[in-house]
């Protein structure tokens, strides 16, 4: 993909803010578990949010270029991406978009990185931390499952709350 301008990167990362903000509410959707409905139904919030900040950035308010993010070296994602539905586990759901803001971050990351433009290169790396900062997030509450007794992380059945189902899971 190569972009141009900054109003084409700008285009692009709007439609792919929308696309992850949908992305989440499906998820959040299906999810059986109420954190993980409510992490991803966040995640879809911050995505709507970003598509604002990247509406601002287009009329001329440059704040997103302020933002901090975690080092990308201490992130990590899986291999390939799992397939999600209604029956998948809440860690395959996260380990999907996990993958998905890494994907994002990349993207992002290459883009600046083949840019000689110097307005560009700043934008796509402010677009860049803010995927850093979602996959962070996905991480740190993927985690947060594998340490859980009350989260089952197979696929196959709705995930359970039930301390007495806690003996089944896996890590």
């Amino acid at each position: 993909m190569e972009l141009e301008t900054i109003e084409e990167v700008l285009d692009v990362a709007i439609a792919a803010e929308e696309l992850a903000a949908a992305t989440y509410r499906s998820l959040a959707e299906w999810a059986t578990h109420d954190d993980l409905r409510s992490l991803l139904s966040d995640m879809a919030a911050q995505e709507k949010a970003h598509r604002r900040a990247l509406e601002r950035v287009r009329e001329g308010d440059l704040t997103l270029f302020t933002k901090e993010a975690p080092p990308v070296e201490v992130l990590w994602a899986p291999c390939t991406a799992p397939n999600v539905g209604p029956l998948s586990s809440p860690a395959t759901a996260l380990l999907a978009a996990i993958d998905s803001e890494r994907q994002a971050f990349q993207l992002y990351a290459n883009l600046a990185r083949a840019t000689d433009d110097p307005g560009l290169t700043t934008l796509l790396d402010a677009l860049a931390r803010e995927e850093a900062s979602h996959w962070h997030d996905l991480v740190t509450a993927y985690n947060q499952i594998l340490e859980s007794e009350d989260l089952q992380i197979q696929d196959g059945q709705p995930a359970t709350t039930s301390s007495e189902d806690s003996s089944s899971h896996t890590r």
